[in-house]
């Protein structure tokens, strides 16, 4: 990995194919091969999770996400639907597991500092801001690459309904006047 002068990581992949020769050992030819799809795929969703998740999100992440155009559209269209993944989930449930537990023992610490919600219903409170967080920023990297495939994930109607809030940053993301978006 290398330092972006922004301050954000990118993924560097450097691939030679080397032809040789076996009988001596010699190199023949050498040359830089492309990234492979897999990890072309990987370098998109990488970037576009780096907009999902940050917590003081900057212009050049979602600059990032919009640059890829066409190709981050089918991550920001689940992201749109559903949310996190089951997979990002884990390690923030993990966290929120911890921290409820300190927040039961400062609790039982200090009487005036009770506990107000169950452990369950604490994850749930803070997994759906963080499903409402993946949906909002999404719907603006969607309207911000526009184009008929970002406008088409924006008009899905999800399983489960939008919160008002996601619905009012899909109907601004739909509207703007992007020139992309016919």
């Amino acid at each position: 990995m290398m330092r972006h002068p922004g301050g954000t990581r990118r993924l560097l992949t450097t691939a030679y194919v080397v032809m040789m020769n076996f009988s001596n050992g010699e190199i023949v030819s050498a040359q830089l091969a492309p990234p492979s799809t897999e990890e072309r795929t990987i370098a998109v969703h990488r970037i576009v999770l780096n907009w999902l998740q940050c917590e003081e999100c900057t212009p050049r992440q979602l600059q990032a996400v919009v640059r890829l155009g066409p190709k981050a559209v089918p991550f920001l269209s689940a992201a749109l639907q559903d949310g996190p993944t089951m997979i990002e989930l884990a390690p923030v449930t993990r966290f929120l597991q911890r921290r409820y537990a300190d927040l039961r023992k400062y609790s039982s610490l200090h009487s005036d500092a009770p506990l107000r919600l169950t452990e369950s219903e604490y994850i749930s409170f803070h997994v759906s801001q963080l499903k409402t967080q993946y949906q909002i920023r999404a719907a603006t990297a969607l309207g911000a690459i526009g184009g008929p495939l970002a406008k088409q994930a924006l008009e899905v109607s999800p399983d489960q309904p939008l919160s008002a809030t996601v619905n009012r940053v899909v109907k601004q993301a739909l509207s703007r006047s992007n020139p992309l978006i016919p």
